[in-house]
């Protein structure tokens, strides 16, 4: 299951017991748990920009009769799921690839319940095409979170409710507390952490995150 940032926030306060997002060091120097997570989620992102994601149900608009293509909002970078009502009745196409896509497309059908759909160009596209206005179009979405904030507390920051997908979590984990205890002067914990540290982050290095149920919104 994958961890909220909030969650891994306890979490790497307990290990180290330091019960707050920033802590002084034995040099009286102050240090930020949440600027190591930050630093190590520009590095993962390196390797995945969908290892931190918010789902959200985006809305679209209404069908317009005869046209198959709307635009996608600004804030979504994947879909995972179209759906699209019709009187009460909710229908949700299936996505499929841009050529198998226009095969269909090129026979001109219209109907106002969708069976397929592509992302392309910062539009989702619909097929057969809708026959009639005002049906609503909704995009089971994602959004990336590509930076956080310095030091914001766990009560205010939206950002600790953002799940880290599931694995990515541990990579994060060990860097905070590498560096943690790096800055506490626990130098074996440290080492310990940096050993796990470097082991599951060349992994991710040499992995490939795909998915075939879902599509990243490419636009121009």
């Amino acid at each position: 299951m994958s961890k909220t940032f909030g969650q891994l926030f306890s979490k790497v306060s307990r290990q180290t017991g330091q019960p707050y997002l920033t802590f002084s060091d034995g040099k009286g120097e102050t240090h930020s748990i949440k600027e190591d997570i930050s630093d190590i989620q520009k590095e993962v992102l390196t390797i995945s920009g969908t290892y931190l994601t918010k789902s959200w149900v985006a809305i679209v608009g209404g069908t317009v009769a005869s046209q198959k293509s709307y635009d996608i909002p600004a804030t979504v970078d994947k879909i995972t799921s179209v759906r699209v009502t019709v009187d009460s009745n909710e229908y949700f196409p299936n996505l499929i690839g841009i050529p198998e896509f226009n095969s269909y497309a090129n026979t001109n059908q219209v109907s106002d319940i969708p069976i397929f759909y592509v992302v392309d160009k910062g539009q989702v596209v619909l097929f057969p095409t809708p026959e009639t206005s005002s049906n609503a179009i909704e995009l089971n979405a994602n959004i990336y979170a590509t930076n956080l904030e310095i030091d914001p507390s766990v009560t205010t920051d939206s950002t600790t409710e953002l799940e880290i997908k599931e694995g990515f979590e541990n990579v994060i984990y060990y860097y905070a507390l590498m560096e943690a205890f790096t800055r506490l002067e626990d130098f074996a914990s440290a080492d310990r952490y940096s050993v796990k540290f470097e082991k599951l982050f060349k992994g991710y290095e040499k992995k490939v995150h795909n998915t075939t149920n879902s599509v990243v919104v490419k636009r121009g």
